[in-house]
């Protein structure tokens, strides 16, 4: 490893050519943290043990450089990187970028678990703040630091975890780990009170929106999802928290309104109807899904309020322009339809007088033609 000219901010990288480790860093004086580096290695002494055992196995390791503008953008890009790289097996950064070092100490559990409970007092106080807590980048700096590790990327650097992996045990890790960081309270309000605060930004839903919709273009991706989803709701009780959180959002009548706009826009896109269209139809075609939704609308029309709601619904849509014309034009679609007349057409016999189509029987009885359906169902039964 050769000492370098670059006094200013960089990131660097150590890498043993023979094993493909690497040690990721940062410093705002590269020049000097790459002497301390050199000192420390060759005399057998340096701070990361791991860094350290695998410059004595090989005796040399690469050095590459990516100079940076500021030292604040270096020991930012230094923290991705180490996120991003941590748990492939190849990083030999101990500790992540700004993490309180615990260089070759082994706790218990027990030692671990009274570190965790005064670290989350001391958060849930105000004692312990986070470093960037309350810090916000301007949109220069977000764009420096974007056009950065841009221009690291096309001056050759490789992430060294592209092209591999994850490991079962590994994926297995980290997902225990996700699960057991959800199950605290604070840690729950705190991400969601976070996601809450991006959605504010017209920027990063537009953003958002084009990356689910390209994801979701891809087949692969899209079954993925699926899946993961079902495998989530596959239990009674994750769907009752799922219900009871719908149920709560839907009382606010700002998230209603939302949640009816974003209905509106999307009904707005041809595609979009067409594929909801084509759902609802295979949906509702199953006799089980049928039975199952007749019974849930006959459920709930019992209820006054229900019956009421659905009916000022009913007066508001169909002082829609568009929604009548749209109403008319199905109709009238319908109606070209010949089992359909024909059915209408055919001559029925209700309390033992016969009318020559189900239009006559209603328009004489003062009933509707769901009225005369059910009763028709109910005849049967």
């Amino acid at each position: 490893m050769k000492k370098i000219d670059h006094k200013g901010p960089a990131v660097y990288q150590l890498t043993n050519p023979d094993t493909e480790e690497f040690y990721i860093g940062a410093s705002s004086h590269i020049e000097k943290r790459t002497i301390e580096h050199i000192a420390e290695l060759s005399k057998n002494k340096h701070r990361n043990k791991k860094l350290q055992e695998s410059f004595n196995n090989s005796n040399v390791l690469a050095l590459t450089v990516f100079p940076v503008e500021t030292a604040e953008m270096a020991f930012s890009i230094e923290k991705e990187l180490i996120k991003e790289n941590k748990t492939n097996g190849k990083c030999l950064n101990i500790r992540g970028a700004f993490e309180p070092a615990m260089l070759n100490r082994k706790l218990s559990e027990e030692q671990k678990q009274k570190m965790s409970e005064r670290l989350k007092e001391e958060f849930r106080t105000g004692k312990r703040v986070s470093f960037f807590k309350g810090k916000k980048k301007t949109e220069e700096e977000k764009e420096k630091q974007s056009q950065t590790r841009k221009d690291m990327f096309a001056n050759g650097y490789i992430n060294p975890f592209t092209g591999k992996t994850h490991t079962e045990e590994n994926k297995q890790k980290q997902s225990s780990l996700a699960k057991k960081q959800w199950q605290d309270p604070a840690f729950r309000e705190e991400r969601t009170a976070e996601g809450i605060e991006r959605f504010q930004s017209e920027e990063f839903r537009k953003k958002h929106s084009e990356a689910t919709k390209q994801g979701l273009a891809n087949d692969e991706i899209r079954a993925k999802m699926s899946e993961s989803a079902k495998e989530r709701m596959s239990t009674p009780d994750a769907r009752k928290r799922m219900s009871e959180k719908m149920t709560a959002q839907m009382q606010d009548p700002e998230a209603r309104e939302i949640a009816r706009q974003g209905a509106i826009k999307q009904w707005q896109d041809p595609e979009m109807r067409k594929n909801l269209t084509n759902k609802i139809k295979a949906f509702q075609d199953a006799p089980q899904q049928k039975e199952k939704m007749r019974q849930i609308a006959s459920k709930r029309m019992q209820d006054p309020e229900a019956r009421e709601i659905a009916r000022q619904g009913a007066i508001k849509q169909w002082q829609d322009p568009e929604m009548r014309k749209n109403l008319s034009q199905q109709k009238k679609e319908l109606w070209k339809n010949k089992e359909f007349r024909d059915k209408c057409s055919k001559p029925t016999t209700i309390n033992g007088v016969t009318y020559p189509s189900v239009n006559e029987a209603v328009k004489s009885l003062g009933i509707s033609k769901a009225t005369y359906y059910r009763n028709q169902k109910k005849e049967k039964v």
